[in-house]
């Protein structure tokens, strides 16, 4: 195992609908709205995909892509380092669906009414172990599930899991999908913090990186996207309080600022003091909700592909992407610096 600290990006891929090569992202999130559906079979073809919930069908989609971004097999059978190779997994409602269903199907029927695949797929880490056993990657697996942050919060732990010396590599999946259960879910829970709640707009949508150190990175000879830097959470949803402790030993400003979902008017406002900051400096700025809506536990994720991109399309230094602050949840930011050699 590599004792090796410094970790970098090295793969990129979303499931989202109109997009057929990673690059298109960015264009993406510069349009006001996804109206389209993802449709993850086109990917994955239908084999296997029988007892899948949708969640874990934009995930597959989403890792597949970018473990083919990174020049990795999809394989099982190919994998290189399957031992070493991770998962971690964020969502915080994926199969909620699924959970709504069987409960309801024991509660009315009993449970000789429940399909012997139901209760598999009714456990929080079905998308995590169902990219770890279709794609052969057999290190470490972890599913995420605590709110706003969490997309942020695995990609932490999988860099973590690497500097320990427990993975090589590790793909890092996020992932919301929308039905109704989710959908009355969120309205009910967001009620007590944000009483205009009627009418928020879910995402749809899987994004994943693959992340390894520096040197596994250079013996292949892969692409560098960008580099996982420092990391800070900071609770009550106090935005600056994270941005503050995750640019300790870097106080410059970013080119870019991945702000939280800036729709809701106390985020919003999180936001607009936690600008002051970098007092005169005005890094750009962008609120991936714009385009995909509320991501939730895949937030993280998407941002961090959003901030790879942006740095290696603009020669950027450092982007710091900020999720949470939103749901009765904290803060958290990541520091992404660019892949290129300064």
């Amino acid at each position: 195992m590599t004792e090796d600290r410094n970790i970098v990006v090295t793969g990129l891929g979303v499931e989202l609908p109109g997009i057929s090569a990673i690059s298109g992202f960015l264009d993406l999130l510069s349009s006001s709205t996804v109206a389209s559906e993802a449709r993850p079979e086109a990917r994955l073809g239908n084999k296997g995909l029988r007892y899948k919930d949708r969640a874990t069908k934009l995930a597959l989609a989403a890792a597949q892509a970018t473990l083919e971004h990174a020049g990795l097999p999809s394989s099982p059978h190919e994998q290189l380092q399957p031992d070493a190779f991770g998962v971690v997994a964020s969502s915080n409602l994926g199969n909620l669906d699924t959970v709504c269903r069987v409960v309801e199907a024991i509660r009315s029927s009993g449970v000789d009414a429940i399909s012997p695949m139901d209760l598999p797929n009714a456990s929080s880490n079905v998308i995590s172990a169902s990219i770890g056993i279709w794609f052969g990657l057999k290190g470490l697996n972890l599913m995420i599930c605590n709110g706003a942050t969490s997309g942020t919060d695995a990609l932490y732990i999988a860099a973590n899991s690497i500097r320990a010396g427990r993975a090589e590599h590790m793909i890092v999946v996020g992932v919301e999908t929308v039905n109704p259960a989710v959908a009355r879910l969120i309205e009910e829970s967001a009620q007590p913090w944000l009483p205009e709640s009627s009418g928020i707009r879910l995402g749809d949508c899987a994004g994943a990186v693959i992340l390894e150190s520096a040197g596994s990175a250079a013996a292949r000879n892969a692409y560098i996207y960008g580099r996982v830097g420092a990391y800070a959470y900071a609770p009550q949803g106090d935005v600056r309080a994270s941005l503050q402790r995750a640019s300790l030993c870097d106080e410059s400003a970013p080119d870019l600022w991945l702000t939280p979902n800036c729709s809701y008017g106390s985020t919003f406002a999180q936001a607009e003091s936690a600008r002051t900051l970098w007092k005169t400096a005005s890094p750009t700025t962008l609120d991936i909700a714009k385009a995909l809506g509320e991501t939730y536990g895949a937030t993280g994720v998407l941002q961090t592909i959003a901030a790879c991109l942006w740095l290696d399309a603009n020669r950027g230094r450092k982007a710091i992407a900020t999720s949470g602050a939103a749901w009765g949840d904290g803060a958290a930011s990541l520091v992404i610096r660019g892949g290129r050699p300064s």
